[in-house]
């Protein structure tokens, strides 16, 4: 292998103070010679590493906060794979968004350009992935062309705005569709900026698995993988829970579900997207298309929600989550009958749901 991991140690010179030694979740541990095996399968990086070293420190002195910021995140992601390679996997992966935040926040665009190449010709290849300083991560709604496909997309910030579900109202009825919902929240001066289904329901239009609105569960956990219903892709595991806990967005494998008492949280199939690897079910060329929507992480505190304009396979739909957005964690919320209203871009006020979302405005 050529000198494709320069980067990565690049990060370790940078930032080697503040790494942590470790990080966890719920007891499993990934060590520092993890970070160390992922360096040693280039034993030609030491002198090249020392030229890099004095080029970059100069342009990254004024980063040192910035870095340390970045280290001390890298020690609260979740680690939940035993294997070796899903480890090494997460590691690169992490490291890659820490680089690909240190490239965005450069205000030396030549630099920043440098730091993008970098990361597709020496991550790109190891993680799967694509990098693009082009990319749209500000708050609110866009149309984006990716794969030849349009999706329309709405970006939530916790800063500006919150979200709510939606199931019954105060009489117990359905609010049912993206409509009746609007015209509610607007008859309480609240002034919504998105509505969508909000996962999979029942033939009753109860939702399909855990369902939490205001810290209340309604629905309990669904665990099981399906029995005689095992074809429909609320079954195809993992499938995952989307959810808000003390003020952070998550999105988790239903198998590894240990919230006690989330704000809200939803629970739908199968997982997009989890550790920035895609779904093994789903394949690369599919001609099982339909209009799908999902919802993915992009940090503790922002989220995108996707729907296709027209039919699109799995494969490219988790893609987008990936390559253009860089989730570690998305959910499929649902099909054919997804429905996404967006104020100012998508007027869509039909469905006949169970659960549904909803961005408002501060």
């Amino acid at each position: 292998m050529r000198a494709n991991l320069a980067i990565i140690a690049l990060l370790i010179f940078w930032g080697g103070n503040y790494l942590p030694a470790q990080t966890q979740k719920e007891g499993k541990k990934v060590a520092w010679k993890d970070y160390q095996a992922v360096i040693k399968e280039n034993k030609r990086l030491k002198d090249s590493l020392r030229v890099s070293k004095r080029d970059w420190e100069r342009k990254f002195d004024d980063q040192e906060e910035e870095i340390k910021s970045l280290s001390q995140e890298l020690g609260t992601l979740k680690i939940n794979q035993k294997e070796e390679s899903s480890r090494r996997t997460i590691i690169l992966n992490i490291l890659a968004d820490s680089l690909y935040s240190l490239a965005a926040h450069q205000k030396d665009t030549a630099l920043a350009g440098r730091l993008v190449k970098m990361l597709n010709r020496d991550l790109g290849p190891l993680t799967g992935r694509s990098f693009d300083l082009k990319r749209n991560l500000r708050p609110g709604s866009q149309t984006l062309d990716f794969l030849n496909q349009e999706f329309d997309i709405f970006i939530l910030d916790l800063a500006r705005d919150t979200l709510q579900l939606f199931w019954q109202d105060g009489k117990g009825e359905n609010y049912s569709s993206i409509g009746n919902l609007k015209t509610s929240l607007e008859s309480q001066g609240k002034s919504p900026l998105m509505i969508t289904n909000a996962g999979m329901y029942t033939p009753a239009h109860a939702p399909q698995g855990l369902y939490v609105e205001n810290g209340e569960e309604k629905i309990p956990l669904d665990k099981t993988d399906g029995g005689e219903q095992k074809g429909m892709n609320f079954f195809m595991l993992p499938n995952g829970v989307f959810g808000l806990d003390q003020g952070k967005f998550f999105v988790d494998d239903t198998r590894e579900y240990d919230h006690k008492n989330p704000t809200f949280a939803t629970q739908s199939g199968p997982m997009l997207l989890k550790d920035w690897s895609i779904h093994p079910k789903f394949n690369q060329g599919s001609t099982n298309k339909y209009v799908r929507s999902g919802v993915g992480v992009i940090n503790s505190h922002k989220v995108v929600f996707a729907i296709s304009r027209r039919q699109v396979n799995f494969y490219d739909f988790a893609s987008l989550f990936l390559n253009y957005f860089g989730c570690r964690d998305a959910l499929y919320l649902d099909g054919a009958i997804s429905k996404m209203w967006i104020q100012g871009l998508n007027e869509e006020q039909g469905g006949n749901f169970g659960p549904i979302i909803s961005v408002i405005k501060k």
